[in-house]
């Protein structure tokens, strides 16, 4: 026989359950779901190599903070689910990407350490040496490169232990450069062997054979080349004369520069992380991406693509134009021009 407490127990109890009510703190069940997903999503570290890939890295940031309302001192308005992606927030409410810029040369660190994105990163994100590789892939691969891989590891090392879900590497570079060349192949080994291949996404440019600055250019290249295939998961192609022509065809740019050219990369490399984000309708991770995209371990290396192209002559189109007779009305004007 069960025995009914008495009243005063009872009241004893839901006093006591109303109190326990009142101190548990109430959960935003929308604010957990963006953290699940930003975690699914997960976080990668980008790493810009040599002159080539720290100019690259500069235009990228710059735009990547436009299109996460980040300031370019590291401040934003409020905290988006995709900022935990490529951003890492600091106890001061200060966003600072998660990017590691190596040189073996000093001066175009200078450049980014008293450029726009002075305040976004942090002194110990820009790592240099005393000595350029002079468009010398042994340089870069076993003299001068050895004199910085260690902080690099070391940074890389930080930033990965304050990751939730690592993903990945994205590492920007010119396969042309003694930077470029042989110190992306000691990264790219050392990557590997710490934590595999699958891990590492190169966007790779590579440099107009009819303009090359140096006679060793296309060496450098080739050796590089078999690095990528050991060493990298995914590799995107990225081709000067490519670019040029853009800048001169679809762009109505006569004399384009390499700022130009970096601005179309960034809009390559933006278009590539916005599948990733929570609020994309696509929802695509690097391992789908990758599944999708490389049939084979050998075919790894993609060709990047980017329409439409629209120039400074077109900005006055209407805004509620639609993307299908925009493109329509830009072919039948460039046929119309072809004619003439």
């Amino acid at each position: 026989m069960i025995r009914r407490p008495p009243r005063s127990t009872r009241k004893e109890s839901s006093a006591a359950s109303d109190v326990y009510k009142r101190q548990t703190p109430s959960i935003n069940i929308e604010v957990c779901i963006q953290f699940i997903d930003c975690i699914k999503m997960g976080e990668f570290v980008t790493i810009h190599i040599g002159q080539c890939g720290i100019q690259v890295g500069s235009a990228c940031w710059e735009l990547l903070c436009l299109e996460h309302e980040i300031e370019l001192d590291g401040k934003a308005n409020g905290w988006n689910e995709s900022h935990s992606i490529l951003f890492s927030e600091s106890q001061h409410s200060k966003f600072t990407p998660r990017a590691i810029f190596a040189d073996l040369d000093s001066i175009p660190m200078n450049r980014v350490r008293n450029g726009r994105c002075r305040d976004l990163f942090s002194s110990d994100q820009l790592i240099s040496g005393k000595e350029d590789a002079g468009n010398n892939f042994a340089r870069g691969r076993f003299i001068g490169g050895d004199r910085i891989i260690a902080p690099v590891l070391e940074r890389i090392r930080k930033l990965t232990e304050n990751c939730h879900q690592l993903k990945g590497f994205i590492i920007f570079h010119g396969v042309d450069g003694g930077t470029g060349s042989g110190f992306t192949w000691l990264l790219l080994q050392k990557l590997a062997d710490e934590y595999g291949e699958k891990y590492n996404t190169t966007f790779s440019i590579y440099a107009s054979p009819d303009m090359n600055t140096s006679i060793v250019e296309p060496y450098n290249s080739l050796v590089l080349t078999k690095a990528l295939i050991d060493y990298s998961g995914m590799t995107v192609i990225l081709e000067n004369p490519a670019l040029y022509d853009m800048c001169t065809h679809s762009l109505d740019i006569g004399f384009p520069c390499y700022d130009n050219l970096n601005q179309i990369i960034a809009q390559i490399v933006s278009s590539f992380f916005s599948s990733m984000h929570p609020s994309s309708p696509l929802r695509m991770n690097m391992e789908s991406m990758k599944s999708n995209l490389i049939p084979y371990s050998n075919l790894k290396f993609l060709l990047a693509s980017y329409s439409p192209l629209i120039p400074v002559s077109y900005t006055h189109l209407r805004a509620h134009e639609t993307g299908r007779n925009l493109v329509c009305r830009l072919l039948l004007e460039k046929k119309k021009k072809k004619k003439k």
